[in-house]
Order: structure tokens, then sequence, then C-alpha cells
């Protein structure tokens, strides 16, 4: 560039990167290459630069040939003679559009760890706080706590081998309730339907306490208990929605509880909280039922039962 900012030079490369010509770049010419958003900074900070015989150095949008925008670092530095007048800015722009892909990558994934590490915090205060009032000593305390969090922890393996793009609603049921499955116990119909990550936790959780009740109280604390899980997905104004119906057969006679229990309490908390859902539960003499309603982010319906 000249002293007073206007460019006198660019190399054959920019003609054949951006498509401009010789003519096109004299002046302020080149700055047409400049995607609008980013003109205006790349502007004031080049004039900022001649002003104060500086160090020029920004990153920036470019317009390639075809019109597409890549990022640029641009960096110049001042030129004197040699007795100190200053005559303008030598300079060059580097292609940096795969490191800023990478670093916008980077930045989601961040994100998306703290959003996990705190929603994942969340509920283990949860299960210790409800664990805690709903004890009775301190043994069925630390069980509690115990196989709740082994079970969170057991979420969160399934999903770090997936690489956390989620799992099969089929592989989440199986996960808990497969152990106390001698081939008869467990039926399970619905659509296939492939999990998000943010589903996943909370209704891993939701399914753990549903199972554990089952083993401590219902279909699940004899040898001839069944469990029924049926599911299906509609398609609404505000996306996809999960009903899942968990039925109890053939377990002992159910009383009605007489208080909310730590399970209770916790689906409607996970499910309403994190899933914007709802759980039913109703109590006839055959065996507990359950409706589970949850709102879906990103998941897969398929069609196979």
């Amino acid at each position: 560039t000249e002293p007073s900012g206007g460019c006198t030079y660019v190399n054959q490369r920019w003609h054949s990167f951006t498509g401009q010509t010789a003519q096109d770049v004299r002046g302020n010419g080149w700055l047409d290459a400049v995607h609008p958003d980013d003109l205006e900074e790349v502007r004031l900070a080049l004039q900022q630069a001649h002003v104060d015989h500086d160090v020029f150095e920004l990153e920036y949008r470019l317009r390639q040939e075809d019109g597409t925008y890549v990022w640029t670092l641009n960096t110049a530095q001042p030129r004197f003679t040699t007795d100190g007048t200053f005559v303008g800015l030598l300079g060059s722009g580097l292609d940096i559009d795969e490191r800023k892909d990478f670093e916008e990558r980077q930045a989601l994934m961040v994100r998306e760890l703290h959003h996990r590490v705190k929603n994942t915090l969340a509920t283990v205060q949860a299960i210790i706080g409800f664990t805690l009032r709903t004890s009775t000593d301190m043994e069925s305390f630390r069980t509690g706590v115990s196989n709740r969090i082994a079970s969170l922890a057991r979420s969160h393996s399934s999903l770090t081998d997936a690489e956390w793009q989620g799992m099969d609603l089929r592989a989440v049921l199986r996960s808990e309730l497969e152990p106390y499955d001698n081939g008869k116990r467990l039926i399970l119909k619905g659509p296939r339907v492939f999990l998000s990550s943010d589903t996943v936790v909370p209704l891993t959780m939701a399914v753990h306490e549903l199972t554990t009740n089952a083993v401590k109280y219902g279909a699940l604390s004899n040898e001839d208990g069944q469990i029924e899980v049926r599911w299906s997905v509609t398609i609404g104004p505000e996306g996809e929605h999960l009903t899942l119906d968990w039925r109890e057969i053939g377990g002992p006679e159910v009383c009605p509880p007489t208080r909310t229990g730590f399970g209770t309490t916790l689906l409607e908390r996970l499910l309403g909280g994190q899933l914007n859902g709802s759980a039913t539960m109703n109590y006839p003499a055959q065996g507990v039922e359950v409706q589970i309603k949850a709102q879906l982010r990103d998941a897969k319906v398929g069609t196979k039962p």
C-alpha cells in the first residue's frame, strides 16, 4: 500500500484467488472482496495502521472467484525509507478457513461438554438429596445412592461408546431390565427410536427407578412376574413426542402408596425438567402402570418393531 492507504500492488495469487483484475484492486478496490459483515472492521483497522505507521493484523472473510467466502489472516508490516519516512504497508493473506472450522467445532464441543456436566451434576445432586430424604437409615441411603449413580454411570458409558451420538430406546430398556429376564419376563413392543444423548440420560434414570421398584416390590420380585413396555411416537406442532407405557404383570398384589416416594419425584423432575414431559402412575391391584410422555430432540424414528 501507499502511505495514504491505497493498494498499489497484489501478486498473481490474489488475482487467481479472488478473480479481481489489476484494475479492480487499485486504491480501495481490493476491499470489494471482503465480506460485507467484516468490511467496516477491516477498513478501520487498515486506516489506523496507516495513521500509526504500525502493524496491521486481522482475520476476516474473503470472497473467492466462485463467490464463496473463506476465512483469511491478513498481516502487514510498515515500510520505511532509510531516512525513516513511512511509505506504506507490505503484507500477505493466509487461508485459515480450515483452522477456523476446527476452532468453531472445538468451541461447540466445549459448550456441549459444559451443558452435559451441568446436567449430570444436577442429576447427582437430585439423587443425593431425594435419597437422603426418603431413606430410613444410612445403609439404605448408601445403597440407594450407589445404585442410582451406577445407573447414571452406565448410561454415560454407553453414550461414550457411541461417541455421544445417542442410543436406541430398546437398548436403554434392555440395559436395565435384561439382568432380570429369563427370555419370558420382558415384553418390548414399539418402533425403532434412536434417542439423542440429551434424552438418553434422564430416560435411563427413569427406567432404572421403575426397574428398581419392580425388583423390590413389583413384578420382578417373584419368579413369574413380567414387565411389558410399549411405546409410540407422534408428531405434533412442537415436534416429536414419545409415549411409553410400562405395565407390570403377575407380581404381588399392589397397594397404592401412602406417600410420594423418591422414584415418583425423580420421574417428575427428570421428565418435566429435562424432557418437557410427564409421568402418570396408576396402582391397580394386578400391577403398577406408568405412562411416560417426553418431547424428543433430534430423535430418529424407524418402523421396525
